[in-house]
């Protein structure tokens, strides 16, 4: 029986909530990886799943991915989706499973039981053991193409001759092919499978490249922000969100989840849970982002039994859903402004955070602070990447060309 598309996303959605998602994380992969199917659907006029307009639609993000209309992270989750639903149009069902890994992995008989009990080993061990044993699983089938079927037989040239296939893949992770690999060696000699390590000829890998991400500028801040009419109820909700934003660095998420009680007017400060981390945070209240929030809630806000400070102005009137609702607005509110946007230029919601710490980085504040302010648990790779972006300061550590020995020639 021919379904619609339309159907079979729903049947898609309902999967993953069987499945004990989170609703965020549903929300998410309705928005990256099934609507922009039904929206390509619609553009056909076509109504009922077809494969050909499947595999047009794949060709399509192919060639977006390619010029760089989307990013890489985009275009795997909407490809995704693809599998997702050609499974769901094949089978009538969804089983869970990785769609990154390639072609499917046929494990033997053997292999396929200790994968199992490592995977039950690492759930006592690992909050999230799913890439860990992915990895594993590959490198089984790497030995079963080595004919290579039980531990014992495992050696140092397999594990090495394995990480110099899997890098060219995924180059920028193989310290966690390296981690999956010791705790798998690890796994064996506790089992007694092994009669000594395979992983010991490993070196550390160093942490991988992590690309600079850019920030929204003042100037396209100051761009948005003038060209919000603040004397419509949405203009002054935006005008504050983006303020609020831009003085204290919040995620889209915090935004949503603000509550009128965590705001201490008497002592200028926000008090909130933060949703990403699950950690307290207390900031000072911006004057300026203080005015802003207050307009809107005493003459924008609509009225609801809503404790969320931010609402949605279409009834009925109640908190956004998820971030992905202020990403929108942002959205939205940029090309209204005609400011434009492309993947990776920082002009984003997440954006004005970064330029945040950017600015807070260039004006000497301590990377301690900025990681307070920004709620990071610790000074790690979340909070040095401002330091990286501070470009002011990076100079003033530079070396002048003197400086270093033989610089200049000996008969000069």
């Amino acid at each position: 029986m021919v379904q619609s598309i339309d159907t079979l996303i729903e049947q898609a959605i309902c999967a993953l909530h069987k499945q004990n998602q989170k609703p965020e994380s549903v929300r998410s992969a309705y928005l990256r990886s099934f609507k922009p199917i039904s929206v390509f659907f619609a553009s056909k006029t076509a109504v009922h799943y077809s494969d050909i307009l499947m595999n047009e639609l794949e060709q399509v993000y192919e060639g977006q991915k390619q010029k760089g209309e989307i990013s890489r992270f985009t275009f795997n989750c909407r490809v995704r989706g693809l599998r997702i639903i050609r499974e769901i149009a094949e089978t009538g069902m969804l089983e869970w499973r990785r769609y990154d890994i390639g072609k499917e992995m046929v494990l033997s008989a053997g292999f396929s039981e200790i994968a199992l009990d490592f995977k039950k080993h690492l759930t006592t061990t690992l909050s999230n053991p799913h890439a860990c044993y992915h990895i594993v699983v590959k490198f089984f089938h790497y030995l079963q193409e080595q004919g290579v079927l039980c531990p014992e037989k495992i050696t140092t040239e397999h594990v090495q001759q394995f990480m110099v296939r899997v890098s060219a893949g995924r180059p920028r992770s193989m310290g966690e092919v390296a981690t999956a690999l010791r705790k798998l060696d690890a796994f064996f000699l506790g089992k007694g499978l092994i009669a000594s390590s395979f992983t010991f000829s490993i070196e550390k890998v160093k942490e991988p490249y992590r690309k600079i991400q850019s920030g929204m500028s003042a100037d396209d801040l100051e761009l948005l922000l003038t060209s919000i009419d603040r004397t419509t109820p949405i203009g002054k909700r935006d005008h504050a969100i983006f303020l609020l934003a831009a003085s204290t660095g919040f995620r889209a998420s915090d935004v949503v989840e603000l509550k009128l009680n965590d705001i201490d007017w008497r002592n200028n400060e926000i008090h909130i849970v933060q949703k990403k981390t699950g950690k307290p945070l207390k900031l000072s209240l911006h004057k300026a982002a203080g005015a802003a929030i207050a307009e809107y809630i005493l003459n924008g806000r609509p009225i609801s039994n809503s404790q969320n400070v931010f609402l949605r102005h279409k009834a009925p009137h109640v908190a956004f859903r998820d971030g992905a609702a202020i990403k929108d607005i942002m959205q939205e509110r940029m090309a209204a402004a005609g400011i434009d946007h492309s993947v990776g230029d920082g002009k984003t919601f997440h954006g004005i955070r970064r330029m945040l710490g950017k600015n807070m980085a260039e004006n000497a504040v301590p990377v301690t602070t900025i990681a307070q302010v920004l709620g990071h648990a610790t000074c790690n790779t979340s909070t040095k990447q401002y330091i990286a972006v501070d470009i002011i300061h990076l100079r003033e550590c530079a070396l002048g060309v003197d400086s270093l020995k033989g610089g200049q020639h000996a008969d000069s």
